[in-house]
């Protein structure tokens, strides 16, 4: 097939070979090492929301032709994205993540990196230790390929298409989970923590040229990145756990009037567990009786008024929309109900109390363990998911560290 001169397309002039840049060629191969002058297209080198769409701009399509690096970014937008997602919508997993891997190495490294191991996972208990080795090195490899995209490459050429903050967040993120599906918790910890104090660099508007746009990205970020910061803090111990800004621990709860969907639900839900299990971070134990005594009554004036508006709200969704409901719908709010249950204990429970605390909270954990046991009761998980054969929509991933998640 005769692509012409890729240059001079772009280039939106005629092929002249008179000229020295037209290269005439006949390939099948419409990747041609060509590299816009800053003065062509300044959109690449300031970029805005038109500038990144997907018809905008064309990443390296010759990096996909490897039929491996190929399969595992297919096995993660197909299996991974949607199962870290978990039984509800998310934009960072099912859009954001794809979106910004169009145009960012970077991404696409890490993310391939993302599907390569969680298809190691799943073949564990079938592959030969040659395959499992060699799915391990590859993975492995793919997140060095990501690490030096952040590191070197175009970056260090002055070449971006991703602001360098929201590139930051994504593959701070992506990092985590990585390390945390290997069981390497001290690295994922450190990844998490990283992403938070990145947060807290872009509370500063003033001091960071950050656009509409990539603002409203990060705050989309912001319950998932603080999510995976409370629970990589869970796992240090009190003594190397970092200072907690006291502002910053009691954030303002979303407003919960209403609910609109259960998506909405689970999203005021996820910032109301975020903010409270980040305010019991910073109980002391050893503190004067007095001082606990103001801890856990302002604990308790703060959250509780809280999760029994969302409940008030939640039955009343429910009774309004139980006709149109889908069994998954069902399911979802199973799930709702259960992670209501554990704000609930969290927001009223006395942790000066001890090893005793939750004892008065059987009846919870008992309601707690059989809404878990119903919804998972409907999924059977397939032992190898394939790309061939039709998603369950299980969630076998977590975007967490497994640390506090109900289900």
């Amino acid at each position: 097939m005769q692509t012409g001169c890729i240059p001079c397309l772009v280039k939106n002039i005629p092929c002249d070979p008179r000229n020295p840049q037209c290269k005439r060629v006949m390939s099948d191969d419409w990747n041609i090492n060509f590299r816009p002058q800053k003065d062509e297209h300044p959109s690449l080198d300031h970029p805005t929301p038109e500038s990144l769409s997907l018809t905008a701009y064309r990443p390296d399509m010759k990096w996909r032709r490897n039929w491996r690096e190929r399969h595992s970014l297919n096995f993660f937008v197909n299996f991974s994205a949607p199962q870290m997602a978990g039984f509800f919508d998310s934009s960072f997993w099912q859009r954001m993540v794809i979106q910004n891997s169009f145009h960012e190495p970077a991404i696409l490294h890490a993310v391939t990196a993302i599907g390569a191991l969680h298809e190691a996972i799943m073949q564990r208990a079938f592959a030969e230790e040659k395959r499992k080795a060699q799915a391990l090195a590859f993975a492995l490899d793919q997140c060095n390929k990501a690490i030096s995209q952040l590191t070197g490459g175009r970056r260090a050429a002055g070449y971006m298409t991703v602001s360098d903050t929201r590139l930051a967040l994504i593959t701070c993120v992506l990092f985590t989970c990585f390390e945390a599906m290997q069981g390497r918790c001290d690295s994922a910890v450190n990844h998490a923590l990283q992403g938070r104090r990145l947060l807290q660099a872009t509370a500063r508007p003033e001091a960071l040229a950050i656009s509409g746009s990539e603002l409203d990205d990060i705050e989309q970020m912001r319950p998932l990145v603080e999510r995976l910061e409370v629970q990589a803090t869970a796992l240090l111990d009190k003594g190397k756990r970092p200072e907690v800004d006291a502002l910053d621990r009691v954030s303002p709860l979303p407003p919960i009037e209403f609910v609109f969907s259960l998506d909405h639900a689970h999203n005021a839900l996820h910032l109301a567990l975020n903010s409270i299990m980040r305010f019991m971070q910073g109980f002391q134990p050893i503190s004067p009786k007095d001082q606990i005594s103001l801890i856990m009554a302002e604990k308790y004036m703060r959250y509780s008024p809280w999760f029994q508006q969302w409940e008030a709200a939640f039955t009343s969704y429910l009774a309004d929309n139980k006709h149109w409901m889908t069994n998954m719908d069902f399911k979802r709010a199973m799930v709702l109900k259960a992670n209501h249950l554990v704000g609930t204990m969290l927001a009223s429970v006395d942790q000066s109390a001890g090893p005793v605390a939750y004892d008065p909270y059987e009846a919870e954990f008992k309601a707690i363990v059989d809404l878990s046991r119903e919804v998972l009761a409907t999924f059977s998980c397939p032992p190898l998911p394939t790309l061939n054969g039709g998603s369950t929509g299980t969630p076998y991933l977590s975007f967490s560290l497994w640390v506090t998640d109900p289900l």
